[in-house]
């Protein structure tokens, strides 16, 4: 839309700007989303004698497909076709994370040589779902690295910032009110209990985990920002993937201090 292009070629002004009075031996790296060809920024980086535009492209299904094949020949596994094509349809198109993912799998399947359908539904759910999750739990426990490592993950396999930030606020009013509610004197587990809908027993695990991290001032201040940075998502002139990736860091940068 109009505002989007807008926002690119603001970026693309302040880039030029930079290149051309580049300072020293300093070296920028830019990851971008798929730039057709006639992108304002592409189209810089292809033709600025200080630049040049790396082309990454994700796994197709082929492609994938003897990525998968390959990882669990080498461990000593054979895929059944079922399996095979359930663990095509679920890992996304970024090969570092599919190999994680694959190498998750050969270790739970460790001694034995065959891959079963059930084998990869237990170790690898799916992925679009998966990478948002760990997102948003990478930021409320307040770990930096995986929270950087789930929300390039979640770029990568096309997820939106506004997305993210708004499945970010959600989790955050379930810890307010949890947090709330152990301000008023209950204790955390019966307040997770009261959660309407109610946190099954896995989700009940990490509120009870998370609501040490987050008492109420600390709760209250973060669901505050996280709508700023919400609203900031559609409306500032920066890329909405940078004001997301800046709201979710603090949210984690505040856990992790709390750890400690």
């Amino acid at each position: 839309d109009l505002a989007a292009r807008c926002q690119r070629l603001r970026l693309t002004a302040i880039l030029k700007g930079f290149l051309e009075g580049l300072p020293g031996d300093a070296v920028i790296a830019i990851e971008a989303g798929d730039l057709a060809a006639k992108s304002s920024l592409r189209s810089l980086c292809e033709s600025h004698a200080a630049a040049v535009a790396v082309p990454c492209y994700h796994d197709s299904g082929a492609d994938l497909g003897q990525v998968i094949n390959e990882t669990l020949r080498k461990a000593g596994l054979t895929p059944e076709p079922d399996a095979l094509a359930y663990l095509t349809q679920h890992l996304g198109g970024d090969r570092m994370m599919s190999r994680s993912e694959l190498d998750k799998l050969t270790l739970y399947l460790h001694g034995q040589t065959r891959v079963t359908l059930a084998d990869a539904q237990g170790s690898v759910g799916d992925s679009a779902v998966q990478s948002l999750d760990d997102v948003i739990q990478a930021a409320l426990d307040g770990r930096t690295e995986a929270l950087d490592l789930a929300f390039r993950r979640a770029m990568m396999d096309g997820e939106s910032p506004v997305g993210i930030m708004r499945m970010m606020i959600r989790q955050m009013q379930r810890l307010h009110l949890v947090a709330a509610q152990v301000a008023g004197g209950k204790s955390a587990d019966a307040a997770i209990g009261a959660l309407r809908p109610p946190a099954f027993k896995r989700d009940a695990e990490r509120l009870s985990r998370q609501a040490r991290f987050w008492p109420l001032p600390r709760a209250t201040a973060a669901l505050g920002r996280l709508m700023e940075a919400e609203a900031q998502c559609k409306s500032s002139a920066l890329p909405d993937e940078v004001m997301c990736a800046r709201a979710l860091l603090e949210v984690s940068e505040n856990a992790r201090r709390q750890r400690r």
